[in-house]
């Protein structure tokens, strides 16, 4: 029982660390300041979209389904002890990188609503009662989780807002989110990057944004077919992003910053080009598929213009569309 009782912890714990409550999409503010690649999801934008509400049946049955998985982990119980409500008070998350593969590079945060002083209990308690590691420090003038994995990785989480947790693989990276969240340290995030993020919005449902020297050095040594010719191309821009917007239809939109107007002008004229070519093989495929015509619909929707050095590409699903996926999926 105390087997699973911990395993129901480290499954929150888990949730938590991967995850993260954005109401604010990518937040500058919080990010460290070498960040070049962020990745954003707001989860209550989407219980609370139009779309969810009109499919209210399917997104109970999603809820009764996580919660039973809970349960089987013996999650349910640590969640209820931490006064954590995974629908009610998770949002969503964020994870940001400077581009690099070393996973301590990596920063997550956590917003939503958080009991810290019954968060904090039920972790000890269960840790102790398993003897795992997990303790809570003092970092400055807060405290937080210090947990050493079987891997030997020390992974360090706390609250650096009433809203936001913080979670990391160094103790430093953690101390400068709590001097950026009490607002004693700016970011002071890469121009380029600040640049992308007037693109993404607070209500977007997800949101990318990297700079397309941080993909360069990502691909460095990658097997990753023609990825010569794929840095060239790269080479051409600042940076890129892309968002999924979840409302009543389900929105799109890729934005690449280019390094000059001419350059966008260019991207634009091949993109126009491969989107017919695109368009034209999902009428054929119809013709021969009748659910093939959502793509069709999707291609229709299709909308790339550009201003200045940015080139966007817009496009939608319909509620529609939508309704025949959903109705259309393999029951279980």
């Amino acid at each position: 029982m105390h087997l699973r009782r911990f395993a129901g912890l480290l499954a929150v714990l888990a949730i938590l660390g991967m995850s993260t409550l954005s109401a604010w999409a990518i937040d500058p503010k919080l990010l460290p300041a070498d960040t070049e690649i962020a990745f954003s999801v707001n989860f209550q934008q989407l219980l609370n979209s139009d779309l969810a509400k009109n499919h209210k049946p399917l997104i109970d049955q999603i809820k009764d389904s996580a919660k039973a998985k809970l349960s089987e982990k013996g999650a349910d119980k640590a969640l209820e002890r931490m006064g954590f409500d995974f629908f009610r008070d998770f949002g969503g998350f964020t994870i940001a990188s400077p581009g690099s593969t070393d996973p301590e590079t990596v920063f997550v945060l956590v917003n939503g609503t958080f009991a810290w002083d019954k968060l904090k209990t039920t972790a000890v308690e269960e840790a102790q009662a398993q003897g795992k590691n997990l303790k809570v420090i003092n970092v400055g003038n807060a405290e937080a989780f210090e947990i050493t994995a079987d891997s030997e990785k020390t992974v360090y989480a706390g609250l650096v807002t009433p809203k936001a947790m913080a979670v990391t693989l160094k103790k430093q990276a953690f101390e400068d989110a709590l001097n950026r969240g009490a607002g004693g340290k700016s970011a002071n995030t890469k121009q380029e990057f600040r640049k992308l993020l007037g693109t993404v919005s607070e209500n977007q449902t997800m949101s990318f944004a990297t700079t397309g020297a941080a993909i360069i050095r990502l691909l460095e040594n990658a097997p990753v077919p023609n990825a010569e010719q794929v840095v060239t191309y790269l080479q051409q821009i600042d940076g890129l992003t892309a968002s999924v917007t979840v409302e009543k239809n389900v929105g799109f939109q890729l934005a690449v910053m280019a390094k000059d107007a001419q350059t966008a002008e260019t991207l634009a004229k091949m993109a126009k080009g491969g989107l017919s070519f695109v368009t034209a093989m999902a009428k054929k495929k119809a013709e021969e598929d009748e659910k093939a015509k959502i793509a069709v619909d999707v291609a229709n929707s299709l909308r790339i213009t550009s201003n200045g050095s940015n080139v966007i590409l817009r496009g939608e699903l319909t509620a529609e569309n939508v309704n025949f996926i959903i109705k259309n999926m393999p029951k279980r």
